[in-house]
């Protein structure tokens, strides 16, 4: 989950709430030096001194809100939660503290229940925030990337529909826009948010990569290629982008360029290797599948023989299988992830370049990878 803009938008309030302190040329409260003092402090981001100079303030004025408010996000920053708690539900029990104020401790104190993993409360007190200020966006775009994490999609989108008409330039809020849409198939929709979220932000591999899942999902595999491109050279160590990027190529009709990628996938997720069994045409071997494991099983071949390689899993274990042929070097030459049916993989009639040895690598790709695979090797002349 990304991290809101929780301070930036509370140090605005700050500079706001300073300005009636100096009304009429007097000040309204006890020692509005020292405020002014705990202000210049937190916006330096000195927030031990802030504390310092915000305890003096409540301390001569106990019944003022706004030291209260700011001293409580002065301890968020210092990761003092605990002391943050107590000022702020004191803030909301003030029956001075105004609307803006309560709404800023909601979502100050939703901040802190969501670092505790406490999402009941979190939802509680971002729809307080809600209440209290239905016109800011934050309660809003924290509240949206929960239901994302909870697959909420409906209440998200409502959630980031409603950040993006109150604040349209906040840029963020398009690459939510577009994960949610496509977890709801509606992928267009998907690809213009990406785009808007894009054209801002140049270097964000995982928006690169939601539009590139957009773009598959919509088979327009020529548009996904350059976007898995850039997201596998901002982050090459992501390694469901290679997977991806083979599903793209094998479309495309680059076997061998599809075959690469898979392999750096299973590389990627590689933590167990069985390199024990032969392969012999017309006889198949079962094997266990598990996470990260791979088995290399070689077999003799004779230039312009005709191979294919079939996995087959039961119904009710549907393995996500992925093959790949390769020569003696373990240079790929072909691949395939789910081109039969329930997940299983298909090489068919992959003409044999030359004589010699050749391997087949059994893994698995995204899917479940927990189970028996039966694999076949037959050979044409």
């Amino acid at each position: 989950m990304r991290k809101p803009a929780l301070f930036l938008l509370s140090l605005v309030i700050l500079i706001a709430t300073i300005q009636p302190l100096y009304a009429q040329g007097a000040p309204l409260i006890v020692g509005v030096d020292v405020y002014q003092r705990a202000t210049d402090a937190f916006n330096a981001q000195a927030y031990e001194q802030a504390v310092t100079d915000y305890s003096i303030v409540i301390l001569l004025n106990p019944t003022f809100y706004e030291p209260y408010i700011n001293r409580a996000i002065s301890y968020m920053q210092l990761e003092e939660y605990d002391l943050a708690l107590v000022d702020l539900n004191h803030v909301l029990k003030l029956p001075s503290a105004d609307d803006a104020t309560r709404g800023l401790a909601y979502t100050a104190r939703a901040e802190i229940y969501l670092g505790q993993n406490n999402m009941d409360a979190a939802l509680a007190d971002f729809a307080a925030a809600i209440r209290a200020t239905p016109d800011d966006p934050q309660a809003y775009y924290e509240r949206g990337q929960i239901y994302i994490a909870q697959a909420e999609y409906d209440k998200a989108l409502k959630d980031m529909n409603q950040v993006a008409s109150i604040a349209p330039d906040f840029t963020g809020t398009y690459y939510y826009l577009g994960v949610i849409n496509n977890a709801l198939e509606a992928y267009d929709t998907a690809i213009e948010n990406f785009d808007t979220f894009i054209n801002v932000v140049k270097d964000d591999y995982l928006a690169f990569a939601g539009r590139a899942s957009a773009y598959i999902n919509t088979e327009q595999f020529d548009q996904a290629l350059p976007d898995l491109n850039e997201a596998i050279d901002l982050e090459p160590r992501m390694a469901t982008l290679y997977l991806q990027r083979g599903l793209t190529w094998n479309e495309l009709g680059d076997q061998q360029a599809a075959a690469s990628d898979y392999l750096l996938w299973v590389q990627a997720i590689l933590s167990e290797q069985n390199t024990d069994l032969m392969l012999r045409p017309g006889e198949s071997q079962v094997v266990s599948m598990a996470p990260g494991r791979a088995y290399v099983m070689s077999f003799e071949g004779t230039a312009g023989e005709k191979v294919t390689v079939t996995t087959t899993t039961s119904n009710d274990q549907q393995i996500d299988s992925l093959l790949i042929l390769t020569d003696n070097q373990l240079n790929p030459l072909v691949a395939d992830d789910d081109g039969g049916e329930n997940f299983n993989s298909v090489i068919s009639d992959f003409v044999l370049p030359s004589d010699g040895v050749y391997a087949v690598i059994l893994s698995h790709a995204g899917g479940n990878s927990q189970g028996s695979v039966r694999l076949l090797l037959t050979v044409e002349n």
